[in-house]
């Protein structure tokens, strides 16, 4: 079933208690966005959800206050400030608390999805514990055991803890699912299908995903029942504040062209690279021009990562380096520039990645630095994603532009080779040393 986006005035018109009214009021949100307009009516009434929406478009608060609004009802948690008052029944102890589950692609996500419901949760006897990888499973173990109401986790951690005995899902109630896509990416549909068979029967889901591919259509079609599914943005689509400016480059002036053209005047820079090695050249060259900037990416330790995140969300750094890592979900007002350094491969990367900029207010703009070996790839994502600039060419940095001098190694620095022939080769290059010099033609290895 699909239904057309709703339009409430207010959060009290949907249905939300007064409770939640008021800390999503403390959380800035008094005027529910079209999704959470759309979505909290069903998922209040227990129907299973599937909802579609670009990132930026509130889909956290979509199911986080259905979800704890029903966890609050079934546990009779207390509602107002607490002063020693407990609830008319007994809450389920220990791990048997646990009555909610929310599933994410990563680490960044998960702390920001689980800070978000504890704003939602002021003034409430309600707990809310998160398990991540690469952290120490201690502290995640022992929040569990004791008690939380409600669980934020990656699925490898949660596969993991579950093989440790520590889960007793007998009251679980609601289960959600958010960036469902960008988790089939990352080939966590196995692990998904696994956890969710062991969950009890007759639980709600909440799916909430940027677009639909044939993985998640099949995670939904095996697990969901009757779901109510709600479209709230064309898939491929880009917000509409952002600013899209592609610019020709060659790879080796993408460098100079981010120091001399892009990065000057602008503050709150989010600049997306292909792999944890490009991130690491990228932000060496930055610190070295005298930029403070810091990185993510999957190697670094979560303490590091979080830190980073910390520092460049309150203005300590100016500029952050990221994997895709960053592209999913994170809410970060102060970013008013992305930088595709590596253009991605696939649409969604580009959509998820450029909805980064803006999300304060205002518009923001996408910046993709395209070498002339991906004008076809460009092509193919500009045409998928709406995208009607054309590739500009900046002065002095153009493709085929003439190299400003002193691009040119040093003498000292430059190999001299010398071609030889080699098993199993027709010609291969070997160095030689500074005192020789090469000889002439193919050279054929002496014979034994």
């Amino acid at each position: 079933m699909t239904r057309k986006n709703a339009i409430a005035e207010n959060f009290v018109a949907l249905g939300v208690e007064t409770v939640l009214v008021n800390n999503l009021g403390s959380a800035g949100a008094t005027e529910p966005r079209p999704i959470q307009a759309a979505a909290i009516p069903p998922a209040l009434d227990g129907k299973d959800v599937i909802g579609i929406a670009q990132t930026g478009r509130g889909k956290t608060f979509a199911y986080l206050v259905p979800m704890i609004q029903r966890i609050v009802e079934e546990a009779q948690i207390p509602k107002g400030r607490l002063h020693g008052r407990k609830p008319k029944n007994p809450l389920a102890k220990g791990a048997a608390r646990l009555r909610g589950l929310v599933l994410v692609p990563t680490r960044e996500l998960a702390f920001q999805v689980a800070q978000e419901a504890e704003l939602l949760t002021k003034r409430l006897r309600f707990s809310v514990a998160v398990a991540v990888g690469k952290s120490p499973i201690g502290p995640q173990t022992k929040a569990i055991s004791d008690g939380a109401e409600l669980l934020v986790a990656t699925p490898g951690r949660v596969r993991e803890l579950g093989e440790k005995g520590i889960f007793d899902w007998c009251n679980l109630s609601v289960a959600a699912i958010d960036e469902a896509d960008r988790m089939m990416d990352m080939g966590f549909l196995p692990q998904i299908e696994s956890l969710l068979s062991e969950l009890p029967e007759g639980r709600q889901h909440l799916l909430f995903s940027a677009t639909m591919p044939k993985q998640v259509e099949r995670l939904s079609a095996r697990f969901l029942a009757d779901p109510v599914r709600l479209e709230v943005d064309p898939e491929g689509s880009t917000a509409a504040n952002l600013r899209h400016r592609p610019i020709a480059v060659p790879g080796l002036r993408k460098i100079p062209l981010l120091l001399e053209k892009i990065l000057p005047r602008r503050k709150g820079v989010l600049v997306f690279c292909r792999t944890r090695r490009r991130v690491d050249f990228v932000a060496k060259a930055l610190r070295e021009a005298g930029i403070a900037c810091d990185s993510i990416h999957g190697d670094r330790s979560q303490s590091a990562r979080r830190q980073a995140l910390s520092d460049f969300t309150e203005g300590h750094v100016e500029v952050l380096i990221s994997t895709d890592v960053a592209a999913r979900g994170l809410h970060i007002e102060r970013v008013k520039t992305v930088v595709h350094y590596d253009i991605p491969l696939e649409p969604d990367g580009y959509v998820h990645r450029s909805g980064r900029a803006g999300h304060g207010g205002g518009r923001g703009t996408a910046v993709a630095l395209v070498m002339p070996t991906e004008r076809n790839l460009w092509r193919k994502l500009a045409k998928a994603c709406d995208i009607g600039e054309p590739l500009e060419a900046v002065e002095g940095y153009e493709p085929h532009a003439k190299k400003p001098s002193g691009t040119r190694p040093p003498k000292s620095r430059r190999v001299r080779h010398e071609t030889v022939r080699r098993k199993g080769r027709s010609r291969a290059s070997k160095p030689i040393a500074k005192g020789e010099k090469p000889g002439s033609g193919v050279k054929r290895r002496p014979s034994s």
